[in-house]
Parts: structure tokens; C-alpha cells; sequence
């Protein structure tokens, strides 16, 4: 009976230090990157704000949240992959500044190089306006959504209040393609897009108005979609 007890014991120990070897490493490269940036005497903390994750959160919506650059969140956090985050996590994002606001004259003034269909036949009744933070474009139509060519869903959901349900594509390291204020939505996270399938149905965009509010990113800024679709 004693060496059963001692085996089980053994057990439960080995189970506890494999849980914390897998669990620990992540939150504790967060406390140190936070720890890192505090000490580094040529970084202001009014640079950055302190996000805590929460449930749903991915790093693509909360770069949609604060418009930067995706990668920016990846490399400031020193993150391994863009999936490893936890609610109650707490990110670094640094502040949409005067850097960040050149890096977005310098894509808007880039030559267009690609065309794409349009994701939804209809008229356009508010076009991208970076001065008024309006980020994309507004199309009333009563239909179907579809993608405006492949890529994978890295968010799929309604956790930004301002955009509704939305469906975020990325087609490649530069450009992700975002359809918000859907009524139904039939695509889900990880999931691998056709160019021209099926994604959602418009909601409604503004009041007794359904349509659809789409935007383009490349390399995580907003650019004007009207450049890039074919309508």
C-alpha cells in the first residue's frame, strides 16, 4: 500500500511541474518584455499603452483597434507566433504617433500593383477618408458577401463594437482584406478562403440600411480599397 502511495505521489508531482513548464514560460516573457521596456531609460511609458486581453481577442482585432501594424504587436511583445495570447495577458501596443502616422503617408502614396473583385455589388456611399478616420469604404446592398480572393480567416466575431460581425482575411504577409457589419457569418477562425467564396450576409450599416463596411490593410495600415478593387 505505502509504495502505491508513493508512485501516486510521484505521479501528481510530475503532472504539476509539466503544467508549469508549459504555462509558465509564456506569462513570464510578458512580465519581462513589461519589465525590459519600464527599465530602458531611452523608452518613454507614454509611449505605450498597457492592454489586458481579453476573451476573443486576437492580435489581428486588437491592431484593427489601435491601427498598427500587427506585426508591430508581434515583435514588441516578443511574441513566437500571433496566436500566443491568453485573456489576461498584458500587451505592450505602442501609441498611434507621429511615426506611425508618416508610415501611413508613405502607403498611401504606394503605386497600386494589385486589383481585386469587388466583394459585394453596390453603391458606395462613403468612401476612405484617412483624415476623418474613416478607414474603409460603405456599400449599401441586400446580399451576399464574398472574399476578394484567397486567404485565411485570422478573426471571425463581434468583439469590436464599432464594426459588428466581422470576417478579417489575410492573403499574405501584407495585406488583409476586413468585412464588417455582417448579418450572418459562414466562415470561422483558421479557416482557409477561396477567392470569391461565400463569407457572410450585409447587415445593417446604418439605420433601415444594410450594406457592408469593408477596408484593406497593407503591412497593417489602412489604404484606400477603391485603389485595389475592381467595382
Amino acid at each position: 500500500m505505502k509504495f502505491y502511495s508513493v508512485i501516486l505521489l510521484f505521479l501528481l508531482l510530475s503532472c504539476s511541474i509539466n503544467e508549469r513548464s508549459i504555462k509558465a514560460p509564456i506569462k513570464e516573457k510578458s512580465l519581462n518584455v513589461l519589465k525590459k521596456i519600464k527599465k530602458d531609460p531611452s523608452t518613454q511609458n507614454s509611449d505605450f499603452i498597457e492592454y489586458l486581453v481579453k476573451n476573443n481577442d486576437t492580435i489581428y482585432s486588437i491592431s484593427l483597434t489601435y491601427n498598427i501594424n500587427y506585426k508591430e504587436i508581434i515583435s514588441m511583445n516578443e511574441l513566437n507566433d500571433s496566436n500566443l495570447i491568453y485573456p489576461g495577458q498584458v500587451l505592450l501596443i505602442p501609441k498611434n504617433n507621429k511615426i506611425i502616422k508618416k508610415k501611413r503617408k508613405d502607403f498611401a502614396e504606394k503605386k497600386v500593383s494589385v486589383k481585386w473583385t469587388s466583394p459585394i455589388k453596390g453603391k458606395i456611399f462613403y468612401a476612405y477618408d484617412p483624415i476623418k478616420n474613416v478607414n474603409g469604404i460603405g456599400i449599401f446592398s441586400d446580399g451576399d458577401v464574398y472574399s476578394i480572393d484567397v486567404g485565411k480567416v485570422v478573426y471571425s466575431g463581434d468583439g469590436l463594437k464599432a464594426y459588428g460581425n466581422m470576417v478579417i482575411l489575410k492573403h499574405n504577409d501584407d495585406f488583409l482584406s476586413i468585412y464588417a457589419k455582417l448579418a450572418s457569418v459562414y466562415v470561422k477562425e483558421g479557416q482557409l478562403i477561396q477567392k470569391k467564396q461565400l463569407i457572410g450576409k450585409t447587415g445593417f450599416i446604418i439605420k433601415n440600411k444594410t450594406g457592408l463596411h469593408f477596408e484593406l490593410r497593407y503591412k497593417g495600415e489602412p489604404v484606400n480599397p477603391q485603389k485595389y478593387l475592381n467595382f
